[in-house]
């Protein structure tokens, strides 16, 4: 508490600070959940759209995918997934740096990313 300030006032000011780091959580984890990418396997097999927390919004066969045997599309499939949830990390982790400079949850995520191996999809 600082000097001279009477403890009402003390428990006022942390009450208004608790509410706006609450507020301001809120509204990153808000951000958070709204993070998606849509990748197209370097293929033009598919292309999938990976949410938050890496889940599958959405996966849609292109043209040449209706060529493909079953191991050919399930390898375009993982391969765009893999890039999708790569994308996804890599977006969280910047927001969260934009949030929280210098924490170390920043660089925890950011190890978490595993690199991109050559020959992946791109973004749709």
């Amino acid at each position: 508490m600082q000097p001279g300030l009477d403890p009402q006032s003390f428990t006022r000011d942390l009450e208004a600070r608790s509410a706006d780091l609450r507020r301001r959580a809120e509204a990153l984890q808000a951000q958070l959940a709204k993070i998606t990418e849509s990748v197209t396997s370097a293929d033009r097999m598919v292309t999938v759209t990976v949410g938050a927390g890496g889940i599958m919004r959405d996966i849609t066969i292109e043209s040449a995918g209706l060529r493909a045997t079953p191991t050919q599309w399930s390898d375009a499939v993982l391969k765009a997934y893999a890039q999708g949830c790569r994308l996804v990390g890599e977006r969280a982790a910047d927001l969260m740096q934009q949030h929280t400079p210098g924490s170390p949850v920043v660089e925890l995520m950011r190890e978490a990313v595993p690199p991109a191996p050559e020959g992946e999809g791109e973004r749709a």
